[in-house]
């Protein structure tokens, strides 16, 4: 439920002072120099090279989740998503 987490540091941070990083966008080379080039600009630093990107703490999960438990959980989670996507500037995240 992370929109209740960001609705809390909306509370003491404007959201321009804010960035929110999809951790999909971080799994591939490419797109993860991107995002880095993008938190870097934002904090404003200058661009650093982020030598190592390779995946850390990678977890393999041997079952998939059944059909119906996932539908029961995209229910539930929809709202609370959505509403993240909004305090995010509306960027869905594919949950």
């Amino acid at each position: 439920l992370y929109a209740a987490q960001c609705r809390q540091w909306l509370n003491f941070f404007p959201r321009e002072q804010i960035i929110v990083v999809p951790l999909h966008k971080l799994k591939h080379s490419e797109s993860c120099i991107i995002e880095m080039e993008k938190v870097f600009q934002h904090v404003g630093l200058e661009p650093v090279v982020v030598a190592d990107v390779s995946h850390k703490n990678v977890r393999h999960y041997p079952k998939q989740i059944p059909a119906d438990v996932e539908g029961v959980l995209r229910k539930f989670y929809k709202p609370h998503n959505r509403e993240l996507y909004e305090l995010c500037g509306g960027e869905d995240f594919g949950w």
